[in-house]
């Protein structure tokens, strides 16, 4: 009798460790798929940047704006691909611990 409760209880332990592994999975599998959207997202406005840059005509602007101009693109740019980096860094860091506590399961 006392040998099937344990092996009840510890059925149930793993069973519950079972469970909260399944959920923190599907969280991190929400989380992955989240930065994967901002990463698409981020990807398409630095296009849009660049595109939108190489549609002005520089003969339009005097040699001032066109060094504003320049220069605010080149922030934007470099904003938009350090928000990538981190974006791609998040999804990177985020999959590695998904595959541990997957493998760990």
């Amino acid at each position: 009798s006392s040998g099937i409760n344990a092996e009840v209880r510890e059925d149930e332990r793993w069973l519950n460790k079972y469970k909260i592994q399944r959920t923190r999975n599907a969280e991190l599998e929400a989380e992955h798929q989240d930065l994967q959207a901002k990463i698409n997202i981020t990807k398409l406005k630095l296009k849009d940047a660049e595109r939108s840059m190489s549609l002005k005509n520089p003969l339009d602007y005097s040699d001032a704006e066109v060094r504003k101009l320049l220069v605010q693109a080149n922030k934007e740019k470099a904003s938009l691909g350090s928000e990538l980096k981190d974006f791609e860094w998040r999804l990177d860091s985020e999959s590695q611990k998904f595959s541990k506590r997957k493998s760990s399961g």
